[in-house]
């Protein structure tokens, strides 16, 4: 099963960390079969906003993805125990990253719209509150043609969310403190925990 929701988005990321290394190279103009990279970069992102033939597509009021079933790093395949259908928080941070790079690297303004929407969405929709600790839910659980809004937040502890803080979709320094706060249970020698041993 190669359906995905993640790894288109990772080539924005690729894209951005070689930039930084070579700020002067040109490798938005490289040839990708008669485009640029800079083209398939933007058509990746309007396959994103249109929807893909797979089910991916960006909810248009808060300008977050859905992801089917099965389509994220952490799901796991039959039986299904953490199938995250719906709007998990690496994708929307991963998306916010891969407009945030069009913006920088294009000029329609469109771009950094749908960044500043998706940040706003990430900062309304997905913070938890439970007992002492405030974090972002890992995933805005919702079958096709649910908007976020709508969704119902997952209230299970994962590092998916420190993606949020390291691809710059959350700003809100109070979150992000409380954020790596409550993601320091997830903390063991050498490593981290993909869920919280937790109730």
């Amino acid at each position: 099963n190669r359906e995905t929701s993640d790894a288109p988005l990772w080539l924005f990321a690729a894209c951005n960390s070689l930039l930084q290394a070579q700020p002067n190279s040109a490798l938005l103009e490289t040839d990708c079969g008669n485009r640029t990279l800079l083209d398939v970069l933007i058509s990746i992102a309007q396959g994103y906003i249109n929807g893909t033939e797979n089910g991916i597509h960006m909810d248009a009021a808060s300008a977050l993805i859905f992801s089917p079933s099965h389509f994220t790093w952490m799901d796991t395949n039959y039986p299904a125990g953490t199938p995250r259908e719906g709007y998990p928080i690496e994708i929307q941070s991963l998306w916010h990253a891969a407009l945030h790079f069009l913006a920088q690297h294009t000029s329609n303004p469109k771009w950094n719209t749908l960044a500043q929407t998706v940040s706003q969405s990430i900062q309304t929709l997905y913070p938890i509150q439970r007992g002492n600790d405030r974090y972002l839910a890992d995933l805005l659980i919702a079958s096709a043609g649910i908007p976020a809004h709508k969704a119902t937040p997952d209230d299970a502890l994962r590092p998916n969310q420190l993606f949020a803080i390291t691809l710059g979709a959350l700003v809100d320094p109070l979150l992000q403190r409380n954020l790596l706060q409550a993601t320091e249970k997830l903390l063991i020698p050498g490593a981290i925990r993909s869920l919280a041993d937790q109730p």
